[in-house]
């Protein structure tokens, strides 16, 4: 991809750029704007290669990298490590064994997003994974925001009903 083409996609994803930038400049405010602006830029030429959504979820991904290397480095974790006077009360860092099984249960929702059918897969990726209103959703598929929401409802369904068959739990219906 030539550098006048990466300007293109640069300009034309500016406004959404500036979103994801500002979304994860609220969660952590200790990351600057401009840093956190160009990871998701950085990303999004990443990820040109693939499809739209593909290039959003890179975007993100290379922030939540940042976060990531940032936070490893300015405060390193050990057993010990309390944040008392960040939240008001004692906490420790997770150990490597919960991050390991929440990374393996995040894993498994993608899956099992992906194996959706395609309405619902497509809301459940534009409300959580892109952040987008159910409104702003159904303008983009041409349909009412109640429509969207009842893909949205049968989407959870299906994947209550998968996590219900991993772990043989009984769920209350909604």
């Amino acid at each position: 991809m030539t550098a006048e083409e990466q300007s293109q996609y640069l300009h034309a994803y500016h406004p959404w750029l500036r979103k994801v930038a500002e979304k994860w400049e609220k969660r952590f405010p200790d990351c600057e704007f401009e840093d956190l602006y160009q990871e998701a830029a950085w990303g999004m030429l990443q990820g040109l290669h693939r499809n739209l959504s593909y290039v959003r979820r890179r975007s993100e991904g290379a922030i939540v990298d940042f976060i990531l290397r940032e936070t490893r480095m300015s405060n390193p974790p050990s057993p010990a490590w309390e944040v008392e006077e960040q939240y008001g009360e004692s906490r420790t860092v997770p150990s490597t064994e919960s991050l390991y099984i929440e990374r393996a249960e995040l894993r498994w929702m993608y899956k099992a997003v992906m194996t959706l059918p395609e309405k619902e897969r497509m809301t459940i990726e534009k409300y959580y994974f892109d952040d987008w209103a159910m409104k702003e959703i159904g303008e983009v598929r041409h349909v009412s925001d109640v429509s969207i929401a009842n893909y949205h409802k049968h989407a959870l369904k299906l994947l209550r009903n998968a996590y219900r068959k991993k772990y043989e739990c009984q769920w209350r219906e909604d």
